[in-house]
């Protein structure tokens, strides 16, 4: 029932707007320059840093809570129906985002604006409640929702890819056209990093017969698993040295090790018919592709980003390009775990992989890029102008598509409707 959660961490997160500190007024807002936090925030943690910067200052995962205020391994779960979702999230946020604040980048939340690294699935019940917090306990002047497959495209030196990527709770796939979302093409599949731990972990318990802790998964995920071409032949098993819990263990390096990885992104349901919402991932990007048209396809598949901590298993990479060739015209394919052809003969197209620095890097670069000239520009504007009246202002900043501090904490259908970028009437409300 609505009401019945009591916060461990910070009653004052449920007050009511009426109860917040005095608002920033215009003219604070508006002549604030410093460089805007940038947060990449994540299912299991945090990136943080200053705009500017080549890489993140902070990264925070969700385990790392000094006073264990934080009960759960997510600061939010896959299934958001439960009618306390969006206060839990408040809480979990508010602990890190303390940390963050207050310990790692020692800033005051009151004179910087925020910029959000947004997947474009996110649930606008968690974008409430990240704006929520930014606004109610740490006075952000404002808040910007940045697409992050669109910065991860920036900071692949491109203006268009197809980004990949393998997040906690799924993994979407987002066509970036001249720096423009292709909304038709956005697909998702819930084979993403929970389930590959999963798997990870019930093939580890089999192999030693004994309990495994979710710390000795994350450590054996992030540093024992691989991948081959799916053109290659299954490697051979051997025996592998596996640390978990302190204990060495001895366990099949082809049942631990390679088939994890193989049964998450690229097995097909046993019989042979997927759920439409886990799908493995090269039938995921075909399924993406089917969706554009044939100019867009055709330059797409020359620039995929596969990004996501996942991303980083050896092998991945290339075996689901190894998958996706197998589409192409004029490759045949070699076994029966090859995706299904969608280019036809005449289609002068080729499927390649092109790096990213990651989307904290990439935002980075676009807000700089942007603060800078419209710092100019207003310079250069407020300087013809007191030249003519004879007065002086200060510079401006202002982020496209800003978030305004006041405007959501007093307006109700404000703050639940701004945020679905999907939806152009939605965002016209400013």
């Amino acid at each position: 029932m609505l009401g019945s959660y009591t916060s461990p961490v910070n009653s004052s997160l449920t007050s009511a707007a009426s109860s917040s500190p005095v608002l920033l007024s215009p003219a604070t807002r508006q002549q604030n320059t410093d460089p805007p936090v940038i947060l990449d925030i994540g299912a299991r943690g945090i990136r943080a840093g200053i705009a500017g910067h080549s890489s993140p200052l902070v990264d925070l995962p969700l385990a790392k809570d000094p006073r264990g205020r934080i009960k759960t391994s997510v600061i939010w779960p896959l299934d958001l129906t439960d009618s306390q979702a969006e206060l839990k999230i408040r809480d979990h946020l508010f602990v890190l985002l303390q940390e963050i604040y207050y310990r790692c980048l020692l800033l005051d939340g009151r004179t910087r604006k925020v910029v959000i690294l947004e997947n474009p699935r996110m649930s606008l019940v968690i974008k409430r409640a990240i704006a929520f917090v930014l606004f109610n306990n740490f006075q952000a002047i404002s808040a910007t929702f940045f697409l992050s497959p669109l910065a991860t495209t920036i900071a692949a030196g491109s203006n268009s890819a197809l980004v990949v990527d393998i997040g906690w709770h799924e993994t979407t796939v987002t066509p970036i056209l001249y720096h423009k979302p292709l909304i038709p093409g956005i697909v998702s599949t819930q084979r993403g990093s929970s389930y590959l731990h999963s798997l990870v972990h019930k093939a580890l318990q089999e192999a030693i017969s004994d309990k495994v802790s979710v710390q000795a998964v994350d450590d054996f995920v992030s540093s024992s698993l691989f991948m081959t071409p799916l053109s290659s032949p299954i490697p051979a098993d051997s025996a592998f040295t596996a640390v978990l819990d302190g204990v060495t263990h001895y366990v099949s390096s082809l049942m631990t090790r390679y088939q994890p990885v193989f049964s998450c992104f690229f097995a097909r349901a046993q019989d042979g018919f997927d759920d439409f919402d886990s799908i493995p991932l090269p039938e995921l990007i075909l399924s993406s592709m089917r969706r554009l048209g044939p100019d867009a396809r055709a330059r797409l598949s020359g620039r995929i980003v596969v990004t996501g901590a996942a991303a980083a298993i050896p092998g991945l990479r290339l075996s689901i390009l190894d998958s996706l060739k197998s589409a192409l015209p004029s490759s045949e394919p070699t076994n029966s775990r090859s995706s299904i052809p969608i280019f036809r003969p005449e289609d002068s197209v080729s499927m390649s992989l092109i790096d990213s620095l990651g989307s904290w890097v990439g935002a980075s670069l676009y807000i700089t890029a942007e603060r800078d000239y419209n710092l100019r520009r207003t310079a250069k504007s407020t300087s013809l102008r007191s030249r003519s009246t004879g007065t002086s202002s200060a510079a401006t900043f202002r982020i496209p598509g800003e978030i305004e501090r006041d405007r959501f904490l007093t307006d109700e259908e404000y703050s639940y409707y701004l945020y679905d970028w999907t939806q152009p009437t939605s965002t016209n409300k400013t």
